[in-house]
């Protein structure tokens, strides 16, 4: 598991801690400055190497020192978002401390893997975050911290000069008994019966354990004619008439007290989280708000592996982060988480999520329920979101009239209707026994027993008796057909005559038989016989 942040002593630090473990000086720190530089991903000897950070946006205060054991102290450091020039995203603390001669060095210096982005803010907001340091001895860890936002001893001890110590209270006061016993034997007590042997005048009235007032038979008539007189009437439309006054009664099935949640997808269950990729195990958008208004965003979260963190992120329409806010609870721990802003401009939607920094895979690392979001002064209580529930008043029969599935398979004989015989209903598997004909599309299917026996069936060899045509024309049989004879050649292929090919009753010469000859008596007398051929050349 990576952590999300870490703290190195740097070498000036670690110089004076050796100072102190030696009783040679005192230390104090002294303040913290902020910057933009991202320092992660550098190793812890570079971290130590350090003596200033660059890209310094404001300076934070020491406001509280806590000496945990004899070598580590928690420092509480605050910034003031007011003093803050501009916005900007927090990647990297330095913190400072001094000795007994005044000499400040960079003492540590915490990196940040997620930037904390900080807000610009003229309404007095403060950004606090601590950090937890090793130091030789605490005991030699001056506690000197900026009074702005604290109490001062002298206020303290002024303010409580008002109060008495428990020894002056038991002083003062004496025991129950002692007191019982000065009391008058016939004074009435609150804790018993009490009779009263003469009528008694309560000038303020008398009330119940509530502080409700008994009514006087004066009363009872007063309030009885006067309730007469100005009775209320239903006017049959969701609303009554009081004394003239149209007015809407408060309708608990739909009406509600206090902010409606804003985020969708909340449950009331506590519900157990494997990490993912990308750590966020749940998230939501907030539906509905207005710039101004202030942002209270809650949920009740169980820590079981590292840290999880409640995370709001104010976006601009284009997706650029104008505000953040987070709530960590760390490994082991169970808290309501609670982070409250005022929506700055230029606010365009606000996505509240939940982070756990595991690595893929590990099982219930976090655990989350009632999340919660709304704007106003007062945070209430968690409630659904509306789109999350069903409304009482949507539903078309109450409760008690709507049966369950188990009542309805008791009583089917008392619901209109005649259950299905099984017996003769159509089941997709196994066979299925029709008393009638079945049809598709007002169609008798033909059964197996309707075929004609002398049906040509494409796998088996049929005997027709009739003749078998194709486009109107019959199909010849096997015995209707005349082989050819071998000797027959195709036009394709050579042929050997044996005896004299002819043409209308001429003789066909073949190659041999033609005369070559440049001689015209010779061509005449070829020509006159017509027993060879004769073609003739120039000499």
């Amino acid at each position: 598991m990576a952590d999300s942040s870490r703290t190195i002593m740097t070498d000036a630090g670690f110089a004076l801690e050796t100072r102190v473990r030696a009783d040679e000086t005192k230390m104090q720190f002294t303040r913290a400055a902020i910057s933009t530089d991202d320092h992660f991903s550098d190793t812890d000897d570079a971290l130590a190497k350090l003596t200033e950070l660059s890209n310094i946006q404001q300076d934070g205060k020491v406001t509280a020192v806590q000496v945990i054991n004899t070598t580590t102290v928690y420092v509480q450091v605050d910034v003031n978002q007011a003093e803050s020039k501009a916005d900007y995203q927090m990647r990297s603390a330095a913190l400072y401390a001094k000795d007994d001669d005044g000499t400040e060095v960079l003492y540590g210096v915490t990196v940040l893997q997620d930037p904390v982005f900080v807000h610009k803010d003229a309404d007095g907001s403060y950004l606090g975050f601590g950090i937890n340091t090793t130091v030789g001895k605490a005991s030699n860890v001056v506690v000197v911290v900026d009074p702005a936002n604290m109490v001062t001893q002298q206020v303290f001890e002024g303010t409580m000069k008002n109060y008495y110590t428990k020894a002056e209270v038991d002083a003062k006061f004496v025991t129950d008994d002692d007191f019982a016993s000065k009391l008058p034997k016939n004074i009435a007590t609150t804790d018993a019966a009490n009779t009263f042997a003469k009528s008694q005048t309560l000038a303020g009235g008398a009330t119940d354990g509530k502080g409700n007032a008994y009514a006087t038979t004066k009363d009872v008539a007063t309030d009885l004619n006067n309730g007469l007189s100005a009775k209320v009437t239903d006017n049959k439309n969701g609303t009554e008439q009081l004394n003239g006054v149209q007015v809407q009664p408060f309708n608990k099935l739909s009406d509600s007290v206090g902010g409606r949640n804003l985020l969708i997808g909340s449950t009331d269950n506590i519900v157990h989280y494997n990490s993912v990729t990308g750590y966020t195990v749940w998230q939501s958008y907030v539906t509905k708000f207005n710039v101004g208004d202030t942002l209270n965003v809650s949920a009740d979260i169980t820590s079981n592996a590292g840290n999880t963190v409640l995370k709001a992120f104010l976006l601009s329409s284009t997706g650029i982060q104008v505000g953040y806010l987070s709530y960590s609870v760390s490994e082991g721990k169970t808290a309501h988480a609670f982070i409250s802003h005022t929506i700055p401009t230029g606010t365009a939607s606000i996505l509240v999520q939940i982070d756990n920094g595991n690595t893929p895979g590990v099982a219930n690392v976090c655990a989350a329920s009632h999340q919660f979001a709304n704007t106003g002064s007062i945070a209430t209580d968690w409630t659904p979101a509306p789109e999350d529930k069903v409304n009482v008043s949507d539903m078309r029969k109450p409760a008690s009239n709507v049966a369950g599935i188990e009542e309805v398979s008791a009583k089917q004989d008392k619901i209109g209707y005649t259950p299905a015989d099984d017996s003769k209903v159509a089941h997709l598997s196994g066979a299925n026994n029709f008393d009638t004909v079945p049809t598709v599309n007002n169609n008798p299917l033909l059964l197996a027993s309707s075929l004609p026996s002398d049906l040509a069936r494409l796998s088996q060899d049929a005997n027709f008796t009739a003749k078998l045509q194709q486009n109107g024309q019959d199909v010849a049989l096997a015995n209707n057909t005349i082989a050819r004879n071998p000797d027959t050649s195709a036009v394709v292929d050579s042929v050997n005559f044996t005896g004299t090919a002819q043409k209308s009753g001429s003789s066909i010469l073949a190659q041999s038989d033609w005369v070559k000859s440049d001689n015209d008596s010779d061509a005449k007398t070829a020509s006159s016989n017509n027993l060879e051929g004769f073609y003739y050349t120039e000499g």
